[in-house]
């Protein structure tokens, strides 16, 4: 029995605690536990009356501001044409203040109205003595404030649906991105007329955005872009402008990540000599017997549908010679090596791309003084089983089908 009045204080602190998040949740609705308000936009337009402009426009600006269904206020320029400027502004309504002065008093007509159909949806008057600027910023407004609530409700409810491959996210239609459903269609609520500025991220497909205006009218459809990213590409470039690279790379997680093989020959290769004499006339190609095959991966550091993509990649690779053409096999000064690199790509078209690169061969071998040797000029770092070589650049074109 002394276990009941325990008992009976834990439920009413869970029934207080229930009853308070209620409350929290209905704030600025006047109703516990209802929705939001839908948020609109308003164009405030002084229609007529003898009163000073700034400060009245700028106390009923204050007043809506603070109420939550209310997303923007702007004011009319131009007296004559405020549906046409409150289209192009994405305001659903405008709010039309008349004034009269009475006897030791102002009179104040005032009536929302759908920024798309002009048609009134509420409206009324009242009387108040003649406001001073902080009771222009406060209660002078009230009645126009509290018909707010029944004024939003009663604008057109316009819906557009947007289409896509199921997982989609797309962003700029709520303060959150929206996910395309299973069923590929999605309703989005949106006041007439208004504009957007969207992005999507669409799984397995190039990114899409766009603006999009949508004027109310029923059936309007959004179907996002589905171009499907490649899944792989081929390289073909110079190494150091003499020779050949050939690579063939594997493309996930989005475009942003890829993976694959890379095959640098040394023959033959273009002969870029530095002191000629005029009477000479040396060979165009030059014929090293070094092949140089490996892996590489690595990641972009921009979206598939950026126009220039950095990005960063390391390769392990192997080097096998054939001396006179004779005998194959692996290279007894520098058998192992390592390329990390950093380049960017620059995409002419979708499928086709040019793409520089700065990369570094770290080489692995029995002596790091006969790496250095082999290559005069070219190491800046020796120990006894490794050489870094100075970096050097690449270029070439990317095609991916």
């Amino acid at each position: 029995m002394r276990r009941l009045p325990l008992a009976l204080c834990i439920l009413a602190s869970l029934a207080a605690a229930g009853l308070g998040a209620q409350d929290a949740n209905g704030a600025g609705t006047g109703v516990p536990g209802a929705a939001p308000l839908r948020q609109v936009r308003v164009l405030v337009a002084l229609a007529r009356g003898d009163f000073e402009r700034e400060a009245w426009l700028r106390g009923l600006a204050l007043a809506l501001a603070r109420e939550p269904g209310v997303s923007g206020v702007l004011r009319a320029r131009d007296a004559d044409s405020y549906f046409d400027e409150a289209n192009r502004q994405d305001c659903a309504l405008v709010l039309e203040i008349e004034t009269a002065a009475a006897s030791a008093s102002t009179r104040v007509e005032w009536r929302y109205l759908d920024a798309l159909s002009r048609e009134v949806v509420t409206e009324g008057a009242y009387e108040a003595p003649e406001p001073t600027e902080r009771d222009l910023s406060g209660f002078f407004w009230d009645e126009v404030v509290a018909a707010l609530p029944d004024a939003v409700s009663r604008v057109r409810f316009t819906v557009f649906t947007l289409t896509g491959k199921p997982g989609s996210k797309v962003s700029g239609f709520s303060p959150k991105p929206v996910v395309i459903p299973e069923s590929g269609e999605l309703e989005i609520v949106a006041d007439a007329p208004s504009t957007y500025r969207w992005r999507a991220t669409v799984p397995d497909s190039y990114p899409a955005g766009g603006v999009f205006a949508f004027f109310g009218t029923e059936g309007t459809v959004l179907a996002l872009p589905d171009e499907t990213l490649p899944r792989w590409s081929f390289d073909a470039g110079l190494l150091m402008g003499q020779f050949p690279d050939l690579r063939a790379d594997w493309r996930f997680l989005s475009d942003w990540a890829f993976a694959g093989f890379e095959l640098v020959s040394y023959s033959p290769g273009l002969f870029l000599p530095r002191d000629v004499p005029p009477e000479d006339r040396p060979s165009l190609f030059i014929f090293l017997p070094l092949i140089q095959p490996g892996i590489r991966v690595g990641a972009r550091l921009a979206p598939a549908d950026a126009a220039f993509r950095p990005y960063v990649s390391t390769g392990a690779f192997t080097r096998f010679v054939f001396p006179e053409f004779r005998l194959f096999m692996l290279d007894p000064v520098a058998p192992f090596g390592l390329s990390p690199a950093v380049g960017v790509e620059y995409g002419t078209s979708r499928k086709l791309g040019v793409w520089a690169e700065v990369a570094m061969h770290w080489y692995f071998g029995p002596n790091g003084y006969l790496i250095a040797a082999s290559g005069p000029g070219n190491v800046f770092f020796v120990r006894d089983h490794t050489a870094i070589e100075i970096p050097h650049v690449r270029f070439g074109v990317r095609f991916a089908p």
